[in-house]
């Protein structure tokens, strides 16, 4: 609440003089709804149902008051007041001289209610076992809520004097609390998990100030933004239960502490020759964070790793200091040539310098890299420049044909690729010849060339490091992309509207030979509606997107030295070898389905009631298949995962006793259904590779519900 006073300190010196100056007093108008809901709900965990909101039964209120004089006004408005999603605001000003703007916005994210640990101290920085030893029984488990609160605080304050000059400034703070879910490794690599109740509060406190000169012709601004973030927990312990002698206190280190500043100008320059205007920006971002090292870590020892040993790992540094620095700079020319031509050409320069501190781990032998004693801290640099422009030409008054270039250009300092070249060029075309209807196409081309620095790792096909050569991160990876679009809307007759857009995008990774290899997009909606607002209106949509990407990966299930991939076998790593025991290719081809339609009425029925009503259901569905070399892996496809169906319906009746009084009685039905083999059959402690113990988190996220609410309306003019 601290930033929030100094817009709150503001308010009350501007209104002092906006008192004294104006004699001409707040005309009001608005509204007051007051009234109660009730709910009935069938589920085992209501996280899902109050997912964003705050549905608990009581009180549900809201407030829209808008006061204005000749000179300026003053706006008060407030939603679900008194609830954990309730959101305040109150705004402000004289005309041409000043306005501000103050407000409060709660916003809740609950995970998973009834969620249980075998800890004590679930949401604390210290995560012990009662008795000092975990147990599977899970009746002795602690019971806690996976819960997360956001408040905002914040305001602005805007001054013109009524000049060409100007002054900005604006106050935040943002402060999250709660508990979260996190996996821990019991051991690693391939160990059991266990989920850890992780506490959660963050500060955020952010404050920028903008000056500038505004014309007709021209602007001129510099701003200046600083953001503080703090974090309570830095770090937090938790007792493994997988060691049982020795130590046994792991940690798991939270967000550190770190500061933002950012300087940016501005100029415009506008009323050029054509039509022109020219806008250009520049700015420079530094980051700084710091978070001590620990120098020891838990190394298992003894049979089954029951034993834990602390062992050093002699960072070169004990602290490492984040310091990130951002710059970019664009410019964007506008200019219409003709009356039929149009156009706008662009340039935009970003780079990212990491300056953190580089950390040297020396530990024992295969305790950080496989191949060695050491690990090091990677900087990641990145420099990008885009330029491009964009043509347009107006035959006539009902068709226009347009079209551009956009040449993107990356260097960074990743491992895998080192430079990036994004060319993208588009055509698009608009006609409304005829009255009923409007259409619009677009075709868009994109292609990507990326400099592969991997390309002879590893000595020979034995070598795990040879794998290297064939493994393409899509993000940077050469790409093909071939989108379009295609949109309708069309007025047949005076009472009916028709709209629809057909999208298709296809992504193929033409150079991967491991990795994701194609990703292809289907998307089509519908909508319609009928009816006249001054009698009754029905709406309906329908909207349906396919989405399929497919990926061919190694599967290498030992090494040398480990009897799978010895002299005997020397192809293990080259994934264009026939598959050898232990190594083998596979791949996988990913379907989603998504489903969505709905309607809506409105029905004024007579000058006092009114009926407003609307159904939506919503599916998704997947599937995976997947193929292996030889059928080695005896590959198992997924007809069902990770699908869901959810549909709602909404009814409400407003009845008007007069111009200022009015009731509204209102009906909601919501109905989810979540299917994924992952979690079906929930277990909070499964033996697979050792003792996983699950807290609950995300399941059971099945639910009906019903929602009746009553509500009163006072509106004042």
């Amino acid at each position: 609440m601290r930033l929030i006073l100094i817009p709150l300190v503001i308010a009350n010196l501007v209104f002092a003089s906006a008192a004294a100056g104006d004699d001409g007093l707040l005309h009001w108008t608005g509204y007051i709804d007051a009234g109660a809901m009730g709910v009935d709900q069938t589920t085992t965990n209501a996280a899902k149902f109050d997912e964003y909101r705050d549905l608990h039964p009581g009180v549900i209120d809201s407030l829209d008051a808008n006061g204005e004089s000749d000179h300026g006004y003053l706006d008060i408005y407030g939603e679900n007041i008194g609830r954990d999603d309730q959101f305040l605001q109150l705004k402000g000003g004289q005309y041409g001289n000043y306005k501000f703007s103050i407000y409060a916005d709660d916003i809740i994210h609950n995970l998973s209610f009834g969620a249980i640990t075998p800890y004590s101290g679930a949401g604390s920085d210290s995560l012990t076992f009662p008795g000092g030893k975990a147990t599977t029984n899970t009746a002795l488990w602690e019971p806690f809520d996976y819960s997360i609160q956001r408040r905002n605080y914040g305001g602005n304050f805007d001054l013109s004097t009524n000049s060409p000059f100007y002054l900005s400034a604006k106050s935040e703070e943002l402060n999250t609390s709660g508990v979260r879910p996190t996996g821990g490794a019991q051991s690693s690599p391939g160990g059991p998990s266990i989920e850890l109740p992780t506490p959660t509060d963050y500060r955020t406190t952010q404050f920028s100030l903008e000056g500038g000169y505004a014309t007709k012709q021209n602007l001129y601004s510099v701003t200046w933004s600083q953001s503080h973030f703090t974090d309570d927990y830095q770090s937090f312990t938790w007792q493994n239960p997988l060691i049982t002698a020795g130590t046994n206190l792991d940690s798991t280190s939270l967000p550190a502490d770190n500061d933002y500043s950012k300087i940016a100008a501005k100029a415009v320059f506008k009323q050029l020759p054509f039509k022109g205007m020219l806008s250009l920006q520049a700015s420079y971002a530094d980051l700084t964070s710091g978070q001590s090292i620990p120098t020891s870590f838990i190394a298992l020892t003894g049979a089954a790793g029951t034993t834990g040993t602390t062992t050093a790992s002699n960072p070169s540094s004990g602290i490492f200091q984040g310091d990130v620095h951002n710059s970019a700079a664009s410019a964007t020319y506008t200019a219409q040539f003709t009356q039929q031509f149009d156009s706008r050409f662009y340039w935009n320069y970003r780079q990212r310098n990491d300056d953190s501190t580089q950390v040297v781990f020396n530990t024992v032998a295969g305790a950080c890299d496989p191949n060695g004693l050491t690990c090091t801290t990677r900087s990641i640099d990145y420099r990008t420049n885009n330029a491009g422009f964009d043509l347009g030409y107006r035959f006539n008054p009902e068709n226009k044909l347009s079209g551009g270039f956009s040449a993107l250009n990356t260097n960074r300092t990743e491992i895998d690729f080192d430079d990036i070249e994004d060319n993208t060029a588009y055509i698009e075309f608009k006609n409304s010849t005829f009255d009923f209807l409007d259409i619009k196409a677009r075709y868009q081309r994109l292609e990507r060339n990326s400099d592969f620095l991997l390309a002879n790792d590893g000595v020979n096909p034995s070598d795990p490091n040879f794998l290297n050569r064939y493994v393409y991160r899509f993000d940077a990876a050469p790409l093909d992309q071939n989108l379009f679009k295609l949109s309708l809307d069309s007025s047949p007759t005076e009472l009916l509207d028709l709209g629809g857009e057909f999208i298709f995008k296809d992504d193929n990774y033409k150079d991967t030979v491991l990795g994701l290899t194609s990703d292809t997009r289907n998307e089509y909606y519908l909508n319609a509606t009928y009816g006249s607002p001054s009698s009754w209106r029905l709406t309906a949509f329908a909207d349906l997107e396919y989405v399929r990407y497919d990926s061919t990966q190694r599967s290498i299930n030992g090494v040398s030295g480990a009897g799978l991939c010895t002299a005997a076998t020397p192809n293990c790593f080259n994934p264009y070898q026939m598959p050898v025991a232990g190594a083998y290719n596979w791949s996988g081809e990913n379907d989603e389905e998504n489903y969505a339609w709905g309607l809506g009425l409105d029905w004024p029925i007579s000058d006092n009631l009114a009926f407003k009503g609307s159904y939506m259901w919503e599916r998704n569905d997947g599937s995976e298949e997947f193929e292996a070399q030889n059928n080695f892996g005896s590959p198992l496809n997924i007809d069902d995962y990770d699908s869901y169906q959810q549909q709602s319906l909404n009814l409400k009746a407003l009845y008007s006793f007069n111009r200022q009084l009015g009731l509204t009685l209102g009906f909601s039905h919501e109905d989810y259904h979540y299917q994924d083999p992952q979690i079906n059959g929930y277990q909070n402690v499964l033996a697979s590779g050792g003792t996983n113990y699950l807290t609950g988190a995300y399941s059971d996220p099945n639910y009906s519900a019903n929602i009746l609410y009553v509500t009163a309306n006072y509106k004042f003019h």
